[in-house]
């Protein structure tokens, strides 16, 4: 047994603080109230006192399947080290299983492919191998509605047949079945951009069936965010299932537009269903293509490449990111599998060295990395994300990976400190009790993915605990094996594998 001690306990459903210890048998919590080691035959203790005892922080849009650093880094520590213990993946229309056909081709944006052994097609298959290897943090996924759509038709844009309609539902009727949590798309992106409203509704109709989720990344999130929000509202009023609007932002260019939208979603008959995730810092993460024109973002990456190289076509673009002024986003490359050196090199300085403008160094850095590189844009609003962050609808989600030590490229503060950084401003600028706060990323989080017995200090209940002394995590317990003490991680990986019970 593990005793928790001398803490002052914030339980994830919005009530009052209150001082207790807790007693922690197995993975469960066992008991809470006034107990001492003398009545206790503890093998461990936890000196909590001056601290808050927290549930875990439940990362509900994490990318660490994305970059595939579940396998390069399965302890999680990135998480771990900022309190969270549930992690859950597979947004954006990209997910490492269902496999059709063994390709990850889905997520090659974001990390090189080839250093993972794909011996897996089904998500049950999926989540047995992560069973064995064994992960830090609990894990949890959703099915990318890309990763399905390419491994049916490839790389071209085009409707689904009713034929392939059909296999497409059923591959995601079993994924459900095997616990996968929902069904994700990423409609910004070449691949899904064209899919008509018709497909995405029959999909997520078998969804809202089966009780699961729908997080989507939108069709557009600059001048047309109001009419892409609208898509995914009438998909809540018109299935009746949950929505995740993911990542949504008050980008610079557009705030009246960001305004607009979250007033759709209060007003809308299914308001009560759909959430939106935000993160508190003001710069973005993208895959470098997603800075070209929406009609040069067309077919897989070497399609793109081809544009690219086009004179006429080359021409058009750099007009049209000049028009941009991209010069204001303060561009810098985190990381390239093709290229780790380029990490942390700004647009504006790889231009200045070659006599270039930065329009053209763009192009030719998307060129030389072939597209495959991350980059950070600061291009959002961060006073009035902050305000974004009052409301029901709000949660928290790092959009970040966890990154192994070795890792070469540039890490976005996101994957080490999110969560903190919102539990200090959420108290700094009062825009929150500290109660409130807690709620939006443990209780609030478990009930929208509909966890069991997860997201509240309760008895009974899983123990993921986080221990905050000030601003900085000091103990973590995973499913009640202690993952961090005294801020140092201890190395056990007692994740457990997140299921969808239908």
């Amino acid at each position: 047994m593990i005793l928790v001690k001398g803490g002052t306990i914030i339980d994830g459903s919005g009530g009052a603080e209150y001082r207790a210890n807790l007693v922690i048998k197995g993975n469960h919590i066992a008991a809470i109230g006034e107990l001492t080691e003398k009545n206790l035959n503890c093998d461990q203790i936890i000196d909590a006192s001056g601290c808050l005892v927290l549930p875990g922080f439940i990362d509900i849009h994490n990318t660490s399947d994305h970059h595939l650093t579940l396998f390069a880094d399965s302890d999680q520590s990135d998480a771990l080290s900022q309190g969270i213990t549930t992690i859950i993946g597979g947004h954006c229309g990209a997910s490492l299983a269902p496999l059709l056909y063994g390709s990850l081709e889905s997520v090659r944006k974001y990390a090189d492919i080839d250093a993972v052994n794909v011996d897996w097609h089904s998500v049950s298959e999926f989540f047995t191998l992560l069973a064995k290897q064994k992960l830090g943090v609990n894990f949890g996924m959703l099915v990318g509605h890309s990763t399905i759509r390419r491994a049916l038709i490839g790389d071209v844009t085009r409707d689904l047949t009713v034929g392939e309609l059909q296999v497409f539902a059923k591959i995601l009727e079993d994924a459900m079945r095997d616990g996968a949590l929902g069904l994700s798309t990423g409609l910004s992106y070449a691949h899904a951009n064209q899919t008509p409203y018709g497909e995405i509704k029959n999909l997520v109709a078998k969804i809202a069936i089966a009780k699961g989720i729908y997080a989507t990344h939108l069709r557009d999130e600059k001048e047309n965010i109001v009419s892409a929000t609208a898509e995914a509202i009438r998909i809540a009023e018109e299935t009746g299932v949950e929505v995740i609007i993911s990542h949504l932002k008050p980008l610079e260019t557009g705030l009246s537009e960001y305004s607009k939208a979250l007033e759709a979603i209060l007003k809308s008959s299914a308001a009560e269903k759909i959430h939106f995730t935000s993160y508190p810092y003001d710069t973005s993460m993208h895959p470098i293509y997603t800075l070209l024109p929406i009609w040069a973002r067309k077919g897989n990456l070497e399609a793109m490449l081809n544009i690219l190289k086009n004179q006429h076509h080359r021409e058009r673009i750099i007009r049209e990111l000049e028009n941009r002024n991209i010069g204001n986003l303060n561009i810098m490359i985190m990381n390239s599998p093709v290229y780790s050196h380029l990490a942390g090199k700004t647009l504006a300085t790889i231009a200045e060295n070659h006599g270039i403008s930065l329009e053209e160094g763009l192009l030719e850095i998307m060129i030389l990395t072939r597209l495959r590189a991350l980059i950070s844009v600061k291009d959002i609003n961060l006073d009035w994300m902050l305000q974004g962050f009052r409301l029901k609808n709000n949660l928290i989600a790092s959009v970040a990976p966890s990154f192994p030590k070795n890792y070469s490229g540039i890490k976005h503060p996101r994957s080490q400190n999110t969560f903190p950084k919102f539990l200090a401003l959420a108290q700094g600028t009062k825009m929150l009790t500290r109660a409130e706060a807690v709620k939006k990323i443990t209780g609030d989080a478990a009930k929208k993915l509909g966890l069991k017995k997860r997201g509240l200090i309760k008895e009974n209940w899983f123990a993921d605990i986080a221990v905050m002394r000030g601003e900085k995590i000091s103990d973590v317990l995973v499913n009640g094996s202690p993952a961090v003490l005294n801020g140092a991680p201890t190395a056990i990986k007692n994740g457990a594998i997140i299921r969808q019970e239908i």
